[in-house]
């Protein structure tokens, strides 16, 4: 049998046993020392407490052996200003002050720093349980002393976190920090950085652009007035002053127009197809005042009689203007008893439907001028 040995005791296993059953966790605290009275006891499952304690205060280190799951590592550090007893013995407390585990250890020494040899003791327990995962595997460090070993440890493997995880500050515009790199040239972000490639993108289109300023036209080549010139250019004044305003002028299907400046009236030129070939139209009403077809004939529009024409858009109102008188008409006038062939002889003068036809007397050459009452 070993003479230095750890064991739980009967209310530590019994304690550990309804946590791992329940599912709960036992919060170990405390470790204790004491000088066994004298004398190296020996550890008993029955204990409540040490022999002769000398020293209780929190653990500073409480971890699951890694390469034992089933070992938990206790770790008291006693200050160099704590001593003048011997230990012989140790023991490990729940919260609420039970011994949960008791072990004796080789005899040693602890000097008081008053009695000029002073040293810092640390003292470990290791504990093999069943189940690890029923007890509480915490401390306060505000309260107790780290040993080398556990601060190099917590160290390392805190920095080793660090280095493989992304949890690092982000830069600003007034503080330093990690930023990420972006390819765009056309954002307003603050927070990332621009890549070689998006600056040599943007150098590439500053220099473009000062190409194409070099090249511009000079202030003076802009002229207001038309001309000939081969490096020269008109302004948009010169331009609208000179040319066709664009909304006097329309087109819309078989169909242009040409509006006067006050757009009360338009000239409409069509394709003759489906409608006058030119006309005027009254922009106010929408009535077309003068029209003629492809073939020269006028639909609609006066001619005055000094010109040539009627002045009449009837034939009633033509014969009136031209101080013409149909047969019936003379024959009207003479009350019906005179010979009509003598005053309005059927062979020179006809008449039929709506329209009245006079004929010169000569038979070549033969001339005819016919009346019709506008409608066709």
């Amino acid at each position: 049998m070993s003479k230095y040995f750890a064991l739980l005791t009967r209310l530590g296993a019994d304690r550990l046993a309804n946590a791992a059953a329940l599912g709960t966790k036992i919060e170990i605290t405390h470790m204790a020392v004491g000088d066994g009275g004298g004398k190296l006891p020996m550890p008993d499952a029955n204990q409540k407490k040490l022999v002769n304690e000398k020293r209780r205060a929190a653990i500073n280190v409480l971890s699951v052996d890694p390469k034992n799951t089933h070992q938990i590592i206790a770790e008291q550090v006693i200050p160099e200003h704590e001593g003048g007893w011997w230990i012989r013995e140790i023991g490990l407390f729940d919260k609420h002050g039970v011994l949960m585990a008791v072990a004796n250890c080789a005899e040693t020494y602890k000097p008081q720093l008053q009695e000029g040899s002073g040293r810092t003791q640390t003292i470990r327990m290791v504990l093999i349980v069943s189940h690890t995962n029923a007890v509480t595997l915490k401390i306060d460090p505000s309260v107790v002393l780290a040993t080398r070993e556990y601060a190099d440890a917590v160290v390392a493997k805190t920095i080793s976190d660090h280095e493989k995880s992304r949890r690092h500050p982000d830069a600003t515009l007034k503080e330093k920090g990690f930023v990420s790199l972006s390819n765009a040239t056309d954002s307003n972000s603050e927070a990332q950085a621009a890549t070689p490639k998006a600056v040599k993108t943007a150098y590439e289109w500053a220099t473009t652009a000062n190409n194409n300023a070099n090249s511009r036209l000079e202030k003076s080549r802009v002229v207001q007035k038309t001309g000939a010139a081969s490096d020269h250019v008109m302004s948009q004044r010169a331009a609208t002053e000179a040319f066709a305003r664009r909304d006097l002028f329309t087109a819309a299907g078989n169909i242009s127009a040409i509006l006067t400046p006050t757009k009360h009236g338009s000239l409409v030129v069509a394709d003759g197809k489906h409608g006058p070939f030119l006309s005027l139209q009254d922009e106010q009403t929408g009535e077309i005042t003068f029209s003629v077809d492809s073939a020269g004939n006028i639909g609609q529009g006066l001619v005055l009689v000094q010109s040539g024409g009627t002045g009449a858009k009837t034939a009633e109102q033509a014969r009136t203007n031209l101080n013409i008188y149909s047969r019936d008409e003379i024959n009207q006038l003479l009350g019906g008893k005179q010979d009509t062939g003598n005053f309005a002889r059927g062979d020179l003068f006809t008449g039929a439907g709506a329209s009245s036809a006079m004929k010169t007397p000569a038979k070549w050459p033969c001339w005819r001028l016919v009346m019709v009452d506008g409608y066709p």
